[in-house]
């Protein structure tokens, strides 16, 4: 984290090959998986979540956010398949302006991460080996146990005005609707 990096400081991934600092690199966190450890839970009012299971230093990468990649005309037949059948939830976020992520029929425990006013993980969009990977890091320190949450903005498609449950005392009333 405090290297000087300037790979790190771009938002790219050192390759193993040609990085100088070779097996002492410490920025491959994506190609090495190097996830921190979390566990899905059930919430009280927000139905599944997920939480660290020990504490997360402020900057340090808790997991990527992973799916199968759909273009955009899939993203909406999608979302209207959901509709009619009366599905409410989305795991989809943009990846660039050709590509989305959706976690929805494949993913990993990142999906379950909930929305939140006042988030204390935000996602980042990463060079790893010439493509463009999301991950989540904390933005403050997080405690082991806590819930781990991140802000939609208007990242995440397909949510329309749901009303935002996260509690925050920034709470916008919605999702996809900036915090007061």
């Amino acid at each position: 984290m405090d290297s000087e990096c300037i790979n790190r400081m771009l938002l790219y991934e050192c390759h193993p090959q040609v990085c100088p600092a070779g097996e002492r690199c410490l920025n491959q966190a994506f190609s090495k998986r190097q996830y921190s450890q979390v566990e899905i839970f059930r919430t009280l009012s927000r139905g599944w979540g997920l939480r660290c299971v020990h504490d997360i230093k402020k900057g340090h990468f808790v997991s990527e956010y992973v799916g199968e990649v759909i273009d955009e005309e899939e993203c909406r037949s999608r979302i209207r398949q959901a509709q009619e059948t009366d599905i409410c939830n989305f795991y989809m976020l943009t990846l660039d302006k050709d590509r989305i992520i959706d976690a929805g029929p494949k993913g990993n425990e990142a999906r379950f991460m909930n929305h939140c006013c006042q988030p204390n993980c935000e996602t980042q969009k990463w060079t790893v080996s010439g493509d463009t990977r999301v991950g989540l890091f904390a933005l403050i320190d997080v405690a082991a146990g806590t819930e781990l949450t991140f802000n939609y903005n208007l990242e995440c498609l397909g949510n329309g005005k749901t009303v935002c449950k996260c509690g925050a005392p920034n709470c916008s009333g919605f999702l996809g609707v900036r915090p007061k």
